[in-house]
């Protein structure tokens, strides 16, 4: 159901069939375990009333989408009594679950940065303010927010994803814009 862009190297059985889009993150794994769901529940009928399975789409690209979006169109107003959500874990064995009331994984949040400055000539630098040189200081910065101000038991990732500068090897930018994750655990 979704795949980042990513080029997939691993050249197993299973491995994206799309160029530069590999599933990476567990949904192909998400989606086998509810179709594997419906088809028991079909086949046994062990139940009482409806049950509705729900494949949520778009989980890692931007907003609105995924289960804000689901959400936001009713999804949820539909279902009836409960809703149960699952998902994989690497650090579990494959002979393991867990259960909790509440959430149990990591919310995303992005983050969008530009950073201005005074571009100019490399050959120049004493004559710019640079912004690539700020950049790097604000990536250091957050990397040391999580290193040095929270928890080593406390679950906190920051990852600078993106970087857009200047086009040329001799140009130091007016700006540049950095993107971004954020993910922490509940």
């Amino acid at each position: 159901m979704d795949a980042l862009p990513i080029l997939e190297a691993s050249n197993r059985p299973w491995s994206s069939k799309i160029l530069g889009k590999m599933h990476a993150c567990g949904h192909d794994g998400h989606t086998a375990m509810l179709l594997a769901a419906a088809k028991y529940l079909a086949a046994t009928r062990n139940f009482r009333g409806a049950v509705a399975l729900i494949f949520q789409p778009a989980q890692e690209v931007e907003a609105p989408s995924g289960g804000k979006r689901m959400v936001q169109e009713g999804i949820i107003a539909s279902a009836s009594h409960k809703c149960s959500a699952c998902t994989i874990d690497l650090g579990w064995t494959s002979a393991s679950s867990a259960f909790a009331d509440g959430p149990i994984m990591a919310s995303q949040d992005d983050f969008d940065i530009v950073v201005k400055g005074r571009g100019g000539h490399a050959a120049k630098p004493h004559e710019i303010v640079d912004p690539v040189v700020i950049a790097a200081q604000i990536i250091l910065g957050l990397q040391t927010l999580v290193s040095r101000h929270t928890s080593p038991i406390d679950s906190l990732v920051i990852s600078v994803t993106k970087l857009n500068a200047a086009q040329a090897y001799n140009v130091i930018p007016d700006n540049i814009e950095m993107s971004g994750t954020v993910r922490t655990a509940p």
